[in-house]
């Protein structure tokens, strides 16, 4: 079985859930069994929400015809989001059998740094990240100037339960890791000094905090790359202005 094939089959299965609460449990076990449930159902809701841009927007939009944005739009618009859809697909595997053997092993640090060290995700999400308001700005300009591509994105909204709109989904990335922080932060201040899982815990921590950190001095580089690069573009055109002016003025 294939890469993409395993993919496809893992997210066909129903969302992950612990399940009945065991008896006898100390009240630190019982909050961070509370945590992992946090943790599971944040996962579940974010694969589902990758699943729905590249399911329910990117996929119609690249197949429609006539074609109401570009495939060269497209992919830009919808840079990277299908290997990140890969990298928690990953994570998601090793999600479930942690959650299957929750009540023995209790122990989910470790699984995150297995998951998120990688330097694919780092790749993935830094183009993401750095792309994004490239991408809205795209969404923007051609819902201004194509009734038809606003027209799509009205009524995938309103056929939606939730009524989420695309720019909410695909602000979720941008989201994920100060979130996965905070659901580790609640995990760590509820396990013991001692247990298996506080080591890993720290561990995965200072390897997501890292993560959003590089991410966030990426974004500012691109950022300011893309204000010189406008500032240029910006002198060009006076610069080009003027000489139409100037010429104008000797004829």
């Amino acid at each position: 079985m294939g890469f993409l094939e395993v993919i496809e089959s893992e997210l066909k299965n129903p969302p992950l859930q612990l399940g009945p609460m065991p008896e006898g449990l100390t009240p630190q076990q019982v909050v961070r069994r509370h945590v992992m449930g946090s943790i599971v159902q944040s996962e579940n809701s974010y694969i589902d929400s990758l699943k729905r841009i590249l399911q329910d927007y990117r996929n119609p939009l690249m197949e429609m015809e006539p074609k109401v944005l570009s495939p060269k739009k497209c992919q830009l618009i919808f840079f990277r989001l299908k290997e990140i859809l890969q990298c928690h697909t990953i994570f998601h595997i090793a999600l479930s059998s942690r959650v299957a053997e929750w009540d023995t092993v209790e122990k989910i640090g470790d699984i995150f740094v297995a998951s998120f060290s990688k330097s694919m995700v780092l790749d993935v999400y830094s183009d993401y990240v750095n792309n994004f308001i490239n991408a809205m700005t795209l969404i923007k300009k051609a819902c201004l100037s194509k009734p038809s591509f606003l027209d799509f994105l009205k009524r995938k909204q309103i056929a939606s339960t939730d009524r989420v709109t695309l720019y909410g989904l695909m602000v979720k990335p941008i989201q994920r890791f100060p979130q996965f922080i905070l659901l580790l932060q609640d995990m760590l201040k509820n396990t013991p000094k001692g247990h298996a899982d506080r080591l890993s815990l720290q561990l995965a921590l200072t390897e997501l905090e890292t993560l959003a950190e590089k991410l966030n001095e990426q974004k500012r580089v691109a950022d300011q790359l893309a204000e010189i690069q406008q500032l240029t573009k910006s002198v060009s055109d006076r610069s080009s202005l003027h000489k139409m002016l100037t010429s104008g003025q000797r004829q």
